[in-house]
């Protein structure tokens, strides 16, 4: 089961902020050679998982797959 897309970099093996820069320098490239836009949003989630049903976050969790060491990380965060 796939719950991530391609373009997601956070947590994940070999890939980091650096990657989203990097794809967001060559869409403004790529707009400024084509004289067309780039529409960018930054969006600041630092306070999400405080406002979350962590208690349905879990169900999911187990739904996918993800137990073990991760999901004891994740349930402890609560």
């Amino acid at each position: 089961m796939h719950i991530l897309t391609n373009v997601q970099t956070g947590f994940r093996k070999k890939r980091s902020t650096v990657d989203q820069i990097i794809r967001l320098q060559d869409a403004i490239n790529r707009s400024l050679r084509n004289h067309s836009h780039t529409l960018v949003i930054f969006l600041d989630f630092e306070k999400a998982f405080d406002m979350m049903w962590r208690t349905g976050l879990m169900t999911k969790l187990k739904k996918y797959g993800i137990n073990g060491h991760t999901y004891d990380w994740i349930r402890l965060l609560n």
